[in-house]
């Protein structure tokens, strides 16, 4: 199972599988312990992404047009999601990134 965990989410799921991994003296078990959670805490992200994605959907229009800011891989499932049952929207991405000193905006546009 592969499942796509966000930059911002690496701490959360370390604080998740290692909150009392390390109080096992045997590292088979410690390491098993580990695996087990790391496991469990992707299936819960996939799970919660699907959630979050189906509670979107009242909140889209056919016709709209949607700005989104930066990237999130929540968003785009619920965008992609509500493609897929037939709804037809319009999407402009605004993505800021920083280039050395100097702040640069992209927009992209989709039909």
């Amino acid at each position: 199972m592969a499942t796509y965990l966000g930059a911002r989410t690496g701490e959360l799921f370390a604080r998740h599988v290692t909150r009392t991994a390390l109080d096992v003296s045997d590292f088979a078990i410690c390491k098993q312990r580990l695996i087990d959670r790391g496991e469990r805490f992707a299936t819960k992200a996939d799970v919660s992404r699907t959630v979050i994605a189906e509670n979107m959907r009242p909140f889209l229009r056919d016709s709209m047009t949607i700005l989104v800011h930066g990237y999130s891989n929540v968003v785009c499932t619920g965008l992609l999601s509500a493609a897929k049952s037939g709804m037809r929207f319009k999407v402009m991405f605004v993505i800021l990134y920083i280039c050395y000193t100097h702040v640069n905006i992209l927009s992209f546009r989709g039909d």
